[in-house]
Formats: structure tokens, C-alpha cells, sequence
């Protein structure tokens, strides 16, 4: 049973196994991949931003927003890639995972 975790980055979504590092993403649906990249370019704005900025109440509304969003994808992921026990999300906006 593989463990994942999606998360944002500077350039690309990243989805890991938390064992054997990146995943092969053949797997995935281009509509789904296509999500997952709208979602990460979107969160780039984020990306960047120090802890002060971060918790600016529009940008924490903006965060919980793609968080929300994250989770989804993540649910997402889980529900399609076979012998996955668990998609983890770690929210690049609060760097910390989220349940």
C-alpha cells in the first residue's frame, strides 16, 4: 500500500510517496492533471509570500480557499490510483499538512 502527498510548488503540483519520493503520473486522468495544475498556478501568488503576509485576513481567506480545493484533488487522487491506503495534503499556504 502506497502513502502520497499532494502539496503546491513553484512550478508544478507535486505528488509524493512518501517512501519512494515522486509518483509517476500516467495514471492520472488529463482532467484531473488539468485541475491539479489550475489549482497549483493558482496558488503560486501564495507561494512566494512570508508568514506576515500570509496572515493578512484576504490572503488566509484565499489560502483556506485552495486548501479546500487541495483537499478535494487530494480525495480526488486517492479515489483513482490503485494500492494507495491514504492521500495526505500539505498546504503550502500554512505549511503544515491538514487532515
Amino acid at each position: 500500500m502506497r502513502y502520497l502527498v499532494l502539496s503546491a510548488d513553484y512550478l508544478d503540483f507535486s505528488i509524493r510517496d512518501v517512501a519512494d519520493g515522486e509518483i509517476d503520473r500516467d495514471g492520472i486522468p488529463a482532467e484531473l492533471q488539468d485541475q491539479l495544475r489550475d489549482w497549483n498556478s493558482d496558488y503560486q501568488s501564495i507561494v512566494a509570500l512570508g508568514d506576515v503576509d500570509r496572515s493578512e485576513a484576504a490572503v488566509a481567506e484565499q489560502i483556506a480557499n485552495l486548501d479546500q480545493r487541495g483537499k478535494v484533488l487530494a480525495g480526488a487522487l486517492a479515489s483513482i490510483l490503485l494500492n494507495v491506503g491514504e492521500v495526505r495534503y500539505y498546504s503550502e499556504g500554512k505549511l503544515t499538512y491538514i487532515p
